[in-house]
C-alpha cells in the first residue's frame, strides 16, 4: 500500500472566534503533523463522514469528518 505524503499545517496558538476574521492570523505558531500525531497505524486507519446527530453530546456532529 502506498503511503500518503506528509503535510504540515500551521496551528494557531490562540482560539479563533467563528464568523469574524481573527487578529491571531499574524501570530501563527508551531506546525503539527496530523499523520504523526493522530495516525499510529496507517494501514488500518480510515476516514469517514458522519451522518446523523446521535453523537452530538460527545462533540461529533452531522457531516463531521472522523478518523
Amino acid at each position: 500500500m502506498k503511503r500518503a505524503r506528509k503535510i504540515k499545517l500551521q496551528l494557531v496558538g490562540s482560539k479563533i472566534s467563528a464568523g469574524f476574521p481573527s487578529p491571531a492570523d499574524d501570530f501563527k505558531t508551531n506546525s503539527i503533523s496530523l499523520d504523526q500525531d493522530l495516525i499510529q497505524n496507517p494501514e488500518s486507519t480510515f476516514y469517514a463522514r458522519v451522518s446523523g446527530n446521535s453523537m452530538e453530546n460527545a462533540g461529533i456532529s452531522d457531516e463531521d469528518l472522523i478518523v
